[in-house]
């Protein structure tokens, strides 16, 4: 008879109801046992600390201190324990920032009913990136963006750089002796193709990109 290892949880929510309903989909794994359970972020650090569990389930939006923060004192105190983010949000600063920060995991709530297990059984074996469908998405987004910059032509790199140097649009419709009016389509169709709302914007990302 094939024995199943356990795999210890520690749940980690300011919603007393979004508990119930996670720990009631772990319930139904014979291999997953939750050991504790947690309304802030102080109480999961000191929960993680006592019980030594093999998972944490850990949202990000809580009080005190938040599921971020968690992450990263939980990696800085070389805690063993693989961790797996539980959020309503699929925000890409939020998932891209508790990745980098050690988190094993990312799932968006509305998806937990058909992940949750695998993702805890996931991370517990010590895989890495494990995300939900959305997260996936976001993330493949994110490597899209950072992967394919936009592509500039001559005039508006050249707009970009003159931008930079603090010319208005006069001053550059007179430095690259063009209509006022081609300027400004310039400059709009730069901050078109770098999805920014003002010239500041497309300043920083130009410097940033290394364009002036």
């Amino acid at each position: 008879m094939t024995i199943l290892k356990t795999t210890s949880v520690v749940l980690a929510d300011d919603h007393e109801s979004v508990r119930k309903g996670i720990r009631e989909l772990l319930k139904n794994a014979p291999d997953i046992e939750v050991i504790g359970e947690a309304s802030n972020g102080f109480d999961a650090l000191k929960r993680v600390e006592e019980m030594q569990p093999d998972v944490i389930l850990l949202d990000i939006e809580m009080p005190g201190m938040n599921g971020i923060e968690v992450t990263r004192r939980l990696r800085g105190m070389g805690a063993g324990v693989s961790i797996l983010i539980l959020s309503a949000y699929d925000d890409q600063d939020y998932i891209r920032e508790v990745l980098e920060n050690g988190a094993s995991g990312y799932i968006v709530k509305g998806e937990a009913p058909r992940w949750v297990v695998e993702a805890v059984r996931g991370v517990a074996r010590g895989e890495k990136g494990w995300v939900s469908e959305r997260a996936s998405q976001k993330i493949k987004e994110m490597n899209e963006a950072n992967a394919s910059p936009p592509t500039m032509t001559y005039r508006e790199l050249e707009t970009l750089r003159l931008m930079a140097k603090g010319l208005s649009s006069d001053e550059i419709a007179a430095r690259t002796r063009q209509p006022i009016e081609k300027v400004e389509e310039n400059i709009q169709r730069v901050m078109n193709k770098l999805d920014v709302d003002s010239p500041g914007e497309a300043i920083r990302i130009g410097k940033r990109e290394g364009w002036v």
